[in-house]
This record gives C-alpha cells, structure tokens and sequence, in this order.
C-alpha cells in the first residue's frame, strides 16, 4: 500500500531537486559574499576570478533548470500523444 504512494522515479526527482538546492545555496553564497567583501574584492585583482565563478555557477542553475523543464514538456508531449492515438 505505501508503495503505491510514491511515483515510479522518486528517486530521480529527489536527486534533481537536492542538486537544485545545492547550486541555488551555492549561488546565494556566492552572492552573499560579494556583498560582504565587496570593497576587497573590487580593490584587488580577484574581480575577475570571481566574476568567472559567478557566471559558472548561474550557468550551471540554468542549464538545470533547462533539464528539468525539458524533461516535463517532453512528457506531456507523450502524454498528450498517446491520449490522442486512443
């Protein structure tokens, strides 16, 4: 009975979801320690380095926010063709 609760790829979501969470904690924390050494930042030369960190790790919670959205259209896609071949 409690079987029938969860859905066949609970464990997949699940990993999506942590892995989301972890690069949107890591995308606050960088933003967060802009804000709080901004003025050693910008005075130094390490501006750069981490612009180029904070522009991989925006990209990576992008790309994964692709991946899941696509991997949802994609099936109501099979969901919606298979309702209409019936």
């Amino acid at each position: 009975m409690i079987t029938k609760l969860f859905k066949k790829h609970e464990h997949e979501s699940n990993a999506k979801a942590l892995i989301a969470l972890f690069i949107f904690l890591l995308a606050v924390s960088i933003l967060l320690l802009f804000n709080q050494y901004q003025d050693n930042i910008i005075a130094t030369d390490s501006f750069s380095l981490f612009l180029a960190l904070t522009v991989i790790v925006f990209g990576l919670l992008f790309s994964l926010l692709y991946v899941v959205n696509n991997q949802k259209i994609s099936k109501k896609k099979a969901a919606h063709s298979r309702s209409r071949s019936r």
